[in-house]
């Protein structure tokens, strides 16, 4: 028989992996791994929702601000032994940069991915200096 060294701490670890792990989903809240990328062109945002259509995200602009949100909803199926997918609403918001062209954003889903292109404008706001008299 061999004999294992207690450690307290892997212990409490594993008990606060396991509590936070479940919060999530209890709350009904979850977050896309999102990846973006660039290129001389535009600013491209891919967000993982699988098992999601295009009728169950938004995607908007507001105040300069790109919101995209939506919910998954989970089938009830019976009796549950395990549940590892996150279900419920999520919102994501980022500031649009200055050469971003809010009207030019096209979103498309393609194999549980929704991807966003933010075309680049030529044109970049200038700070505006105001004269104190």
């Amino acid at each position: 028989m061999a004999l294992a060294t207690w450690d307290p701490f892997r212990e409490m670890d594993d008990f606060f992996g396991r509590y936070f792990q479940l919060r999530p989903q209890s709350r009904g809240s979850w977050l896309p791994a999102m990846d973006v990328d660039e290129d001389e062109k535009a600013f491209h945002l891919a967000l993982e929702v699988p098992g999601m259509n295009k009728d169950q995200v938004k995607v908007a602009v507001e105040n300069g601000m790109l919101v995209i949100s939506g919910e998954r909803s989970r089938e009830d199926k019976g009796k549950s032994h395990r549940v590892e997918r996150s279900y419920g609403s999520f919102t994501r918001s980022f500031t649009l940069p200055d050469n971003v062209d809010p009207q030019g954003i096209e979103a498309r889903f393609d194999n549980g991915l929704l991807i966003l292109a933010l075309p680049k404008t030529r044109f970049k706001h200038e700070p505006l200096r105001i004269e104190v008299q």
